[in-house]
C-alpha cells in the first residue's frame, strides 16, 4: 500500500474510533481509490452513521465476502455490528440475528466477553423477531405538517394502541433503541407478546429483562403504524418511588426515523412531515448517528466538532475535550462542581467550570450562552470523544428545532 493510502486509513480508523464522524465522512468521501475494499468498509460505516442502511448493507457485505485473516479484528467487529445494526433498522430482524451469528462464529476468541455478549443478546433479540412483518407507516395526511397529539405539551405523545387510548402520554425518546411500554398498559393494550426475553438496561439504570413485544396497530393522531416492536418492563422497572413518578412507555427511534421530518417546537409540541421531500441544500448534514445517538455538528471560533443532542436533557454541558480543544474559554471563568452518578449510583463530585458568553454556531443559527457548564472529567462514556450534549436550554432560544432524517440535517429556526 503507497504510503499515502496507509496514512488516509490509519486516519480513517483513527476517526472513526474517535467518533469525530463528520471529519470521518469528510475523508472517506475524498478517498480517490473508490474501488479497493477498504474504501468499502469505511463507506459502509460512514453510510450508516448517515443513516443510509441499505448502502451500508451492500458496501459491509461486500467487505465482509472478500476480507482475509490479515484484516485486523477490530475490523470486522466492526463491520459486522454496523452490517447488523442496519438489518435491525430496515427491519430484516432475521438477517440481523444471522448476521450476529456469524460474527461470534467468525471472530471467536479474537473479541473479547463483553462483546460477545452485546452480539450474543443481538441475535437472540432478531431470533425472536425473525418472523416480525416490516413496519410501516399505513395512514397519514399527506398535505404537509401534522401536530402530534399531547396532553402534556412537555414533547410527550398521546398515542392510540390497537385502537386503545392510553392512558398516559407516551415520552419521545430519539435514544431508544426500541418503543417501550410498562406490562400494566402493553396487557391493556393487548400487545403481543413474543417468546422470549432480552437483558437491558431499565431506565432506573439496573439491569434487567424485557419481554419482546409486537404493536398491531400503532396511532400518533392522524398518523397509523403497523408492526411497531416494542420492549415491554415490568412496571417497576419504570417507576421512581422516590420522586413518585412512574413511565408509562416511550415512543423510540424505529418509529421517530420513520415519520421522516420531526420539528420540537418551543412550547413543548411535536409537529411531524411524513411525506416532505425537499431538502434545503445549502445547509451541509450536520446529523450523524451514534448507535441510536443523536449527534449534531456545531461550531465555535470557526472550528466544527461533535456534540450529543439529547431531546430530554434541560441543560447543555461541555466535556473535557472542548476544553482541550478551546482552552481560552476557561480565562475569567467561575469554578463549580457537577455532581453525577459513578459506580454503584454513588453520587461523585466532578470539577467544572461555568464558562461565560460562549457562543456556537449550529444549524446555520448563532446559539448564545450567558453561563454554561464544563467539566473536566470523564462523567460518562460520552465525554471521552463528544465535545458536550446539546439540551433545551440551547434549542429554546428559537422557536422550533427540526431534525430531518432522510438528509440528515438538523435546523434552528
Amino acid at each position: 500500500m503507497k504510503a499515502q493510502e496507509l496514512n488516509r486509513s490509519r486516519n480513517c480508523d483513527s476517526l472513526y474510533q474517535t467518533k469525530q464522524f463528520f471529519e470521518f465522512r469528510d475523508s472517506v468521501l475524498n478517498w480517490h481509490n473508490s474501488s479497493s475494499l477498504e474504501h468499502r468498509y469505511f463507506l459502509g460505516l460512514a453510510e450508516s452513521i448517515f443513516n443510509q442502511p441499505l448502502k451500508a448493507v451492500d458496501d459491509l457485505i461486500a467487505y465482509l465476502s472478500d476480507a482475509t485473516q490479515s484484516d485486523s479484528i477490530s475490523r470486522l467487529s466492526n463491520a459486522f455490528d454496523v452490517l447488523g445494526t442496519s438489518y435491525f433498522r430496515l427491519y430484516q430482524y432475521a438477517d440481523a440475528a444471522k448476521t450476529y451469528r456469524d460474527a461470534i462464529h467468525r471472530l471467536g476468541n479474537g473479541i473479547d466477553t463483553s462483546q460477545r455478549l452485546d452480539f450474543e443478546n443481538s441475535a437472540h433479540l432478531g431470533e425472536i423477531l425473525g418472523s416480525t412483518p416490516h413496519q410501516l407507516i399505513v395512514r397519514t395526511n399527506a398535505n404537509g405538517e401534522q401536530l402530534l397529539p399531547s396532553k402534556s405539551g412537555k414533547y410527550e405523545v398521546s398515542v392510540k394502541i390497537n385502537n386503545e387510548t392510553v392512558d398516559s402520554d407516551l415520552i419521545f425518546d430519539t435514544g431508544a433503541n426500541f418503543s417501550i411500554l410498562d406490562s400494566t398498559t402493553a396487557a391493556r393494550c393487548h400487545v403481543k407478546l413474543l417468546t422470549g426475553t432480552i437483558s437491558v438496561g431499565s431506565l432506573t439504570g439496573n439491569p434487567t429483562t424485557a419481554h419482546v413485544g409486537v404493536i398491531d396497530t400503532l396511532d400518533l393522531g392522524a398518523i397509523s403504524m403497523k408492526n411497531v416492536v416494542v420492549l415491554v418492563f415490568q412496571d417497576a422497572d419504570l417507576s421512581f418511588p422516590s420522586i413518585h413518578y412512574h413511565v408509562t412507555g416511550a415512543i423510540g427511534f424505529p418509529v421517530i426515523e420513520a415519520l421522516k421530518t420531526v420539528t420540537f417546537t418551543n412550547d413543548g409540541h411535536i409537529k411531524a412531515k411524513v411525506n416532505d421531500l425537499k431538502s434545503d441544500s445549502k445547509l451541509r448534514p450536520n446529523l450523524a448517528l451514534d448507535g441510536l445517538f443523536l449527534v449534531v455538528e456545531a461550531g465555535c471560533s470557526n472550528q466544527r466538532f461533535p456534540l450529543h443532542f439529547d431531546t430530554g436533557a434541560d441543560a447543555t454541558m461541555f466535556y473535557p475535550p472542548f476544553l482541550r480543544r478551546f482552552p481560552n474559554v476557561v480565562m475569567n471563568a467561575d469554578t463549580s462542581t457537577h455532581k453525577f452518578s459513578g459506580a454503584g449510583g454513588a453520587l461523585v463530585n466532578a470539577k467544572a467550570y461555568k464558562l461565560r458568553n460562549l457562543q456556537l454556531q449550529l444549524g446555520g443559527k448563532t446559539i448564545s450562552f450567558d453561563s454554561v457548564k464544563a467539566v473536566t472529567d470523564r462523567v460518562n462514556e460520552t465525554a471521552e470523544f463528544f465535545y458536550g450534549n446539546l439540551g433545551l436550554d440551547a434549542t429554546k432560544q428559537f422557536s422550533a428545532t427540526t431534525l430531518d432524517f432522510r438528509n440528515m440535517r438538523l435546523w434552528l429556526e
